[in-house]
């Protein structure tokens, strides 16, 4: 597979002239590769090895339509990458889009696994916006609790009794 060429390409010859190209010529179309089913592991080694400005143009990408890109199996686990790999100026800039979209937007990423796996990103992340997350998360709790992943992100946050299954 090609995705593992430029992956062994990003960890061990970052600074070639030659991976530059290749790197600057994926990112030309980053949020297609980000949906891709090979595609998606060469975003997130970029992420992980890039540059600064690569790890900026990919989040750049990704806000461009977050909702579809948060509900895609492949480019959710690229949104988890940010979350792991890339600096806190670049992931502020990816929660504050989320955060942007609303309540909505939360109880949209909790009605699939996948969703509800970025989400479980975000609330790792240590930052003074998370209290506005929950805030939103909170505002949802309705819809929420109206889905089996829902109601797994909800007991996973401490915001729902599992034994009984009533909010806190």
């Amino acid at each position: 597979y090609g995705c593992r060429i430029l992956c062994r390409l990003l960890e061990h010859c970052t600074a070639e002239v030659g991976t530059k190209k290749l790197v600057e010529e994926a990112l030309e179309d980053s949020a297609g590769l980000c949906r891709h089913s090979f595609g998606h592991y060469v975003i997130q080694c970029i992420l992980e090895h890039g540059s600064t400005e690569q790890q900026e143009q990919i989040v750049k990408s990704l806000m461009e339509d977050l909702p579809r890109h948060a509900r895609n199996r492949n480019a959710s686990f690229v949104l988890e990458a940010v979350f792991m790999h890339t600096d806190e100026q670049i992931q502020r800039a990816l929660l504050g889009k989320l955060l942007d979209l609303g309540p909505e937007m939360w109880s949209l990423l909790t009605r699939s696994y996948l969703g509800s796996h970025v989400l479980k990103s975000v609330m790792r992340f240590p930052s003074d916006i998370l209290p506005q997350a929950m805030g939103d998360i909170r505002l949802a709790t309705g819809k929420l609790h109206g889905t089996r992943h829902g109601k797994q992100l909800l007991k996973d946050l401490g915001m729902i009794n599992s034994a009984v299954g009533a909010a806190c």
